[in-house]
C-alpha cells in the first residue's frame, strides 16, 4: 500500500509541476518577448463598411421568379407580397384572392422544387410559405 500511495503523489506533483511550467512559459513568452529585430509592424486593420440593401428596391432573384410564376398563372402579385430569405418565401395574400386562385397558387408552388407549401391564416391574409 505504500507503494502504490508514493506512485500517485509522485505523478500528482509531476501533473502540478508540468502545469505550473508550462503556464509559466506562455505567460512569460507573451508578455516579455520584444518585436523580432528584422519584423516590420503590422499595418493596422482595414475597415470595411457594409451599406443596407433597401429589400424592396433589390428583391431576391427567388422573389422575382415567385412574382413570374404566379403572374403566368394569372395571379396579379406585387413585389412587397413576397419576401424571400435563404431558405423559405413567404407570399401574403388577402382572403378573397387566395379563394379566387388557390387552385393556381397550389399548383405554382408545387411545381418549384423544394419542400411543400403550408398556407395559415392571420385575420383577413393568407400566409402561404414555400421552402426549399
Amino acid at each position: 500500500m505504500g507503494a502504490r500511495t508514493d506512485f500517485v503523489k509522485a505523478m500528482v506533483l509531476g501533473i502540478v509541476i508540468g502545469v505550473a511550467t508550462t503556464t509559466a512559459f506562455f505567460q512569460l513568452r507573451t508578455t516579455t518577448c520584444p518585436p523580432a529585430a528584422g519584423s516590420a509592424a503590422q499595418p493596422p486593420a482595414k475597415k470595411i463598411t457594409i451599406e443596407p440593401v433597401d429589400p424592396i428596391a433589390a428583391p431576391s432573384p427567388r422573389t422575382a421568379q415567385l412574382v413570374e410564376q404566379l403572374g403566368k398563372a394569372g395571379i396579379t402579385i406585387d413585389a412587397s407580397q413576397v419576401t424571400c430569405d435563404a431558405r423559405c418565401c413567404k407570399l401574403a395574400v388577402d382572403d378573397a384572392t387566395y379563394d379566387e386562385h388557390a387552385a393556381a397558387i397550389k399548383a405554382t408552388l408545387e411545381a418549384m422544387p423544394g419542400t411543400s407549401w403550408q398556407a395559415t391564416k392571420a385575420g383577413t391574409v393568407r400566409l402561404v410559405e414555400k421552402c426549399w
